[in-house]
């Protein structure tokens, strides 16, 4: 069985993760939705843990790095990410539920810059979860900034600008425009205009050079790399935590933007979480400094030769 992106790759999925060979163990069924937005039905066993599904997925994209991708599903409009040395069948949700659920193969851990990635493969991954997360206002923008970023994607699809129309119909194809976007501007012709100027500024980039520049903006991007979680405290006043490669962050209910507080790693001692209480002790440090994720590592590597990211990376417009 083959499935192919819709950035113009083919990935094959071996016939190991459709096996129901195994008959002698317990098989649940599970829909499982892939980073190109393709969807697998599989079947897994008593013995599979989720490392082990995990590994095979990333064995179908020649994916090395695979310690920054997990496996998650929906609640609440939240990602509940599995425990990766967990058995499948000893998840909570196949557990409660005699229904094939719903699973998501993503990037689960973010850090300060994608330059630290090895494999470009890796970092096509990153661009694709980076679209969905902010597509689905898990990362959250200003309309300028998503118009830029939605540029870029159209640019890096279909090439540069011929005219409006066929514009028009690639950014109703290829997802960048949310409803919700649509909902506090004018009207969704105003949006789409906003977004074929910023496109038309993209003429002649390639489509490496599209990914890169995507991913250094989405970076700057104050919830970029964080992870929301609905809490309460004693008072019984709603409150979002983000973490993140910062640190943990406190977030006003309404506004996950700008946090009231920014709790950083080194600060940090004795985090405690059983069942749904969560505690942590606080050192306070004389000064803090927010960890730029513009700061580019001097040591880091380049991804591997592939559609001409090392070019992208290494262009000096970026």
């Amino acid at each position: 069985m083959s499935i192919s992106s819709s950035e113009e790759s083919e990935y094959y999925i071996s016939p190991s993760l459709l096996s129901s060979t195994m008959t002698m163990d317990t098989i649940r069924r599970c829909q499982m939705k892939l980073l190109d937005d393709r969807k697998l039905d599989l079947s897994v066993t008593n013995k599979q843990t989720v490392t082990d599904l995990i590994n095979e997925i990333s064995r179908q994209y020649h994916l090395s790095e695979t310690e920054y991708f997990g496996i998650y599903y929906e609640e609440n409009d939240e990602r509940m990410w599995l425990p990766s040395d967990k058995k499948m069948l000893d998840q909570e949700i196949f557990k409660r539920d005699s229904s094939p659920p719903v699973l998501y193969f993503a990037v689960r851990f973010v850090f300060k810059s994608f330059l630290w990635l090895q494999n470009a493969t890796t970092v096509m991954l990153f661009f694709l979860s980076t679209r969905y997360s902010i597509y689905r206002g898990m990362i959250d923008t200003n309309d300028n900034t998503l118009f830029q970023l939605a540029g870029l994607v159209v640019q890096a699809v279909a090439g540069d600008y011929t005219n409006d129309e066929a514009a028009a119909n690639i950014i109703k194809r290829v997802c960048v425009l949310p409803k919700r976007v649509v909902d506090r501007n004018i009207s969704r012709r105003y949006c789409e205009d906003q977004i074929i100027n910023h496109y038309k500024g993209c003429r002649d980039f390639a489509r490496g050079l599209c990914v890169v520049k995507y991913l250094m903006l989405a970076e700057n991007l104050p919830s970029y790399g964080s992870h929301y979680f609905l809490v309460r405290n004693k008072n019984n006043v709603y409150a979002y935590l983000g973490i993140s490669f910062v640190g943990i962050s406190v977030y006003n209910y309404h506004d996950r933007e700008t946090p009231i507080k920014i709790y950083y790693w080194r600060q940090l001692e004795n985090l405690y979480y059983r069942d749904r209480k969560f505690s942590l002790e606080v050192h306070d440090l004389e000064t803090t400094h927010f960890l730029s994720s513009s700061s580019i590592p001097t040591n880091a590597s380049t991804p591997e030769t592939d559609d001409k990211l090392i070019d992208a990376i290494h262009d000096p417009t970026t």
